[in-house]
């Protein structure tokens, strides 16, 4: 048994390498938008604690729910806010292009 357990050791070794390889790299891919800067973070807490999301009062068993809750109305909030900024379409003047297709009694347009 222990001869079997001296092949495993570096094979376990080899991949325990390359899984610290790969770890680091994956941890600290952000993605396109890069990391957030300082007054990034500042402003989302306080978009936070806008819709009622209040950090000190934050139990330590309710964090994830509270703070689930916070970013769902936060992004309802703004979901609002970005229907309320669209502009209208103009109605007035998609009737004025529709042609008159009205027909006189006498079956003259």
């Amino acid at each position: 048994m222990s001869c079997g357990g001296k092949k495993l050791s570096p094979l376990r070794s080899i991949f325990l390498f390359c899984i610290a390889l790969i770890l680091p790299v994956s941890a600290f891919s952000q993605g396109a938008s890069g990391p957030l800067t300082r007054a990034q973070v500042l402003q989302h807490l306080s978009d936070l604690e806008s819709v009622g999301y209040r950090p000190s009062e934050a139990s330590s068993l309710r964090y994830p729910y509270d703070i689930e809750a916070a970013e769902a109305r936060l992004a309802e909030k703004k979901r609002e806010e970005n229907e309320r900024n669209q502009p209208l379409p103009d109605v007035q003047s998609a009737t004025s292009t529709v042609p008159s297709t009205a027909v006189t009694p006498d079956g003259e347009p």
